[in-house]
């Protein structure tokens, strides 16, 4: 198999098995879906080369990461798709 369909689908899984948190934060099921399999693939081409570091260096490095994106998802993005955005 291509090592970019592999890497591709690598990120497909992972990113739609963790898009139950994303549903959960959206409140739209659909679009959860859709957005962290999008992540996951994203992830997966942007930052890694799976030929080098382990597993456990991959899944910390994201740990670290995934605190920016819930504050830019929930405490900015959605607010301002909601129309709450700060007034004055």
């Amino acid at each position: 198999m291509n090592p970019s369909v592999r890497r591709a689908l690598l990120g497909l899984f992972c990113g739609s098995a963790s898009s139950v948190f994303i549903c959960s934060a959206v409140g739209n099921a659909g679009f959860g879906l859709c957005l962290g399999a999008l992540l996951g693939i994203g992830q997966v081409f942007a930052v890694f080369d799976l030929k080098t570091g382990s597993a456990i260096d991959r899944a910390m490095t994201w740990a670290a990461f995934s605190l920016p994106f819930w504050a830019a998802i929930n405490l900015i993005w959605l607010p301002v798709a909601a129309g709450k955005g700060q007034k004055g």
